[in-house]
């Protein structure tokens, strides 16, 4: 085999692309294309390409797509023994096509995600909205480019799901998305919430049910069946029903009578223990078990946090047991900027009463 059929590792192949792109554009119009580090959920990071082109005196920018997926395919055509400059041809078309599909339209340039989705109008998204959750620390560079809430050691940011072509599509919503939609951070969040509480609710659900992988509430009259449950949603990212789980697990911990240990198995889901359940299980003893669980069933990129957590049934608090911190606090709206504008509405309405009253003399006349 000759040097030029020898197989490229991901660096060469990624710089080739890069080099080459224009090549089979098809076009008298020569893009910018420009190689990015992408990160990936929970940590790692990949290598995407991403087309910019200068509109209105700003250069915007295409979705990015990842090049893993497509080093795959010249890989896998190298080992049917094509030579590597056929693979890479093949694979180029592939990714070629991509652009071309986004870019056949003029008025449609740039205005689609990596799944090619429409996401010029936010009325399309909105609706459609969920709220993730993921390890703070973990997805720092996952997260720099994504409107986000840290909750302690947790992080919250929105996502949505698209239906396309019969095909369902989940992808989160970036920081460039809401100059594009004319939409603050803050009310994207508020909506991802609204649509998360009304649409994805916390469930628990038996051990039996969730091997079924069915999403069957469980009765409030059987919970003491159950030494312990599992608290998910029908999200994706099923742990994000922790975010809503307030009454759930108030509930639950009123059955049992006492605080929860709450073990964040994976992004996926929650178990809820009742410490009554395991009266001679000590911190210490629970974190051993919760640890041994996640190494033997847990893939390493669906970790959501390295302690458990406790809920404290009086506080109504969910609270870190590392940093003795509340991560969540039943008690308050889950957004700060939230209860921050609620605040201010009643103060003003209270203010404005006040002084409906003084002006009346005090018999609380109105005008």
């Amino acid at each position: 085999m000759s040097d030029n059929d020898k197989m490229m590792n991901f660096e060469e192949y990624s710089n080739k692309v890069l080099e080459t792109i224009n090549d089979y554009m098809d076009s008298s119009e020569e893009y910018n294309f420009k190689l990015i580090d992408h990160a990936q959920f929970n940590g790692s990071v990949d290598k995407s390409i991403v087309c910019f082109k200068k509109s209105d005196e700003e250069y915007v920018y295409s979705p990015f797509f990842h090049l893993k997926g497509f080093y795959m395919s010249y890989c896998n055509l190298c080992r049917l023994q094509y030579p590597s400059n056929q693979a890479f041809n093949s694979s180029m078309e592939q990714l070629s096509d991509k652009f071309k599909e986004l870019f056949d339209n003029p008025q449609n340039k740039l205005n689609f995600n990596s799944d090619g989705i429409n996401i010029t109008d936010y009325n399309i998204v909105k609706d459609k909205l969920f709220l993730q959750v993921c390890n703070a620390d973990k997805n720092k560079k996952y997260l720099e480019d994504k409107p986000h809430y840290d909750l302690d050691d947790l992080s919250v940011f929105a996502c949505a799901k698209i239906m396309k072509d019969g095909k369902s599509y989940i992808f989160p919503v970036y920081s460039n998305y809401l100059k594009l939609w004319n939409v603050s951070s803050e009310a994207l969040l508020e909506d991802a919430l609204k649509y998360s509480n009304e649409k994805h609710r916390a469930v628990l659900i038996s051990p039996e049910t969730y091997d079924k992988h069915e999403l069957v509430s469980i009765p409030e009259d059987d919970y003491t069946k159950y030494k312990f449950v599992v608290l998910k949603n029908d999200t994706f990212k099923g742990a994000s029903a922790i975010l809503n789980a307030g009454d759930v697990l108030d509930s639950f911990a009123k059955a049992y009578k006492c605080d929860l240990w709450v073990l964040p198995a994976s992004v996926n889901e929650m178990i809820i223990v009742p410490k009554s359940a395991f009266p001679d299980y000590s911190f210490y003893n629970m974190t051993c078990a919760f640890i041994d669980y996640n190494v033997q069933n847990v893939d390493v990129a669906d970790d959501l946090a390295e302690h458990i957590y406790i809920y404290d049934k009086d506080s109504r608090c969910l609270n870190n047991t590392i940093t003795k911190q509340a991560t969540i606090d039943y008690n308050k709206v889950l957004f700060p900027f939230l209860s921050t504008d609620k605040e201010k509405t009643e103060e003003n309405t209270e203010v404005k009463e006040e002084q409906k009253i003084m002006v009346s003399g005090g018999k609380g006349k109105t005008f």
